[in-house]
């Protein structure tokens, strides 16, 4: 049986895991981020990996923002803060824990795991969206994370869509992620901590948390229509916050997006949310791992 670590470093929490070749959790733990210190964060990722009882072919970590894969660097990361830009984190743990080590985006680990043993794996095609505190998005061909040219493919944040007024573009990501949904409620007077609290106040009548939520669920179909136009994939899973704290969204957008499309396409159309949510970054860094062990680090 072989075995693999993975890393999934966030703003709040880094966890640690050991998983073996089934994708079985033999060992799993978790600390707080300290996002001020890369160094100190990277010396208690090694202290743990070290202490597996199993012999470890390689190390995957998942980490948030635009990184330069094949160097094992971070190039922008804001949920992490600046002292991680230009950090060559496979380098670095590497020289720690003497094994090799592969980084990859945590949004293109969490499709790749939907697609591996998610609602995916009998799917050529997999487009992942994740709604939380960003929007990560991740383009899974073949099992394969698709990367383009310069490997900054699926990178959504830049995209930008004109408000309702019409005045005035604005990132997609204030309009469709957790942070987005609750800056526009705070900024409406409303009170409300999670999004779940936005949309049952928006399913009680209250006019302003409507029109929050109606943008939210048009921009997000929208945005899936125009995926599924350019790369036809044979699904689109959700992940996040949002479709989970919100009962029924997923299905909402699956009929938004229909009703957008040619009568043709509809029986095509495969909206879901994720089965692995919460595990799916680590799934994703362990494949990671196994695959470049197998295939080399091409």
């Amino acid at each position: 049986m072989k075995y693999a670590a993975a890393v999934d470093i966030g703003r709040a929490k880094v966890q640690v895991a050991l998983f073996d070749e089934s994708y079985n959790i033999v060992d799993h733990q978790s600390f707080d981020s300290c996002i001020d210190d890369p160094n100190k964060t990277l010396d208690e990722i090694a202290s743990r990996v070290l202490k597996f009882t199993k012999t470890i072919c390689g190390i995957g970590i998942s980490c948030p923002g635009i990184l330069d894969a094949m160097k094992g660097t971070l190039l922008y990361t804001p949920n992490l803060g600046d002292k991680w830009c230009g950090l060559h984190v496979t380098e670095a743990l590497s020289k720690r824990t003497g094994l090799p080590v592969y980084l990859e985006n945590n949004a293109n680990l969490a499709g790749l795991a939907e697609a591996v043993i998610g609602k995916g794996k009998d799917c050529k095609v997999i487009q992942f969206l994740r709604l939380s505190t960003n929007v990560g998005a991740g383009l899974i061909i073949d099992k394969k994370i698709f990367k383009g040219a310069h490997g900054f493919a699926n990178e959504f944040s830049p995209i930008r869509i004109t408000s309702s007024s019409g005045k005035e573009s604005d990132k997609i990501g204030n309009h469709i992620s957790e942070t987005g949904i609750l800056d526009k409620a705070k900024k409406a007077g409303l009170t409300a901590e999670t999004v779940k609290e936005v949309d049952d106040l928006a399913k009680a009548g209250n006019e302003k948390a409507v029109l929050i939520m109606k943008e939210t669920k048009e921009h997000l179909a929208n945005l899936i229509n125009a995926i599924i136009a350019f790369a036809d994939p044979d699904m689109v899973v959700l992940g996040g916050s949002v479709p989970f704290e919100i009962e029924g969204f997923t299905e909402e957008i699956e009929e938004m997006v229909k009703s957008q499309m040619p009568e043709v396409v509809c029986p095509m159309v495969r909206i879901c949310r994720s089965g692995l949510n919460e595990n799916s970054n680590l799934i994703g860094a362990c494949n990671l791992a196994f695959s470049k062990e197998v295939y080399g680090s091409r």
